[in-house]
């Protein structure tokens, strides 16, 4: 594990590369899955791009689900434990699954705590299914000054409100594989 000062977690190799090439299979053999197409889903505002699945209760995604869960949990305690003062009081949590082609992504500054109905959100994570070329497809914190290059397997973690604005650069030369969600307050 390895942390940052700026409370953007980094844990290299969290998920292993069969389990990212499993995702990415799962992902990429989608027929029985909705897909939602990131400018529809935010209301075609910015510069948003790619296709997302939601994994939800019931929904196939049972295994992809497990191997998500079993890699965060051990980077949110973690995180925690380099935070104690945070506590453990965030308990629920969302997956999306992004497949982002060349060129695509969520390329406007951002958080992900920003209004009411998103203000119960605690950590944002991150897990990189791939990687990608060198200098291509980082996430990029305005206010820390901090870039992430895409690696797979890794996962970062941080705090989802504006303090941690961020946004995703594209990556040109490959596909994006990235898996995304919120730690919310309990019973939020």
């Amino acid at each position: 594990m390895m942390m940052t000062k700026d409370f953007i977690g980094l844990f290299p190799n969290a998920l292993s590369p069969e389990h990212c090439e499993m995702i990415i299979k799962e992902m990429e053999n989608n027929e029985k899955y909705d897909a939602v197409d990131l400018k529809k889903q935010h209301g075609g505002a910015g510069h948003r791009t790619g296709t997302s699945y939601f994994i939800r209760t019931n929904d196939g995604w049972d295994l992809t689900r497990n191997i998500i869960n079993e890699a965060l949990g051990r980077c949110v305690r973690g995180y925690v434990d380099e935070y104690p003062t945070m506590g453990i009081n965030c308990a629920s949590h969302t997956i999306k699954l992004q497949k982002l082609e060349p060129g695509q992504g969520f390329h406007d500054w951002h958080c992900e705590a920003f209004n009411y109905a998103t203000c119960h959100r605690v950590l944002f994570w991150m897990i990189y299914l791939n990687t990608t070329t060198e200098g291509e497809g980082m996430t990029e914190w305005i206010n820390q000054g901090v870039r992430v290059q895409p690696e797979q397997g890794k996962v970062v973690i941080c705090p989802s409100g504006f303090t941690h604005t961020h946004r995703g650069n594209a990556s040109y030369k490959e596909t994006k594989y990235i898996a995304t969600g919120w730690y919310t307050h309990q019973g939020a």
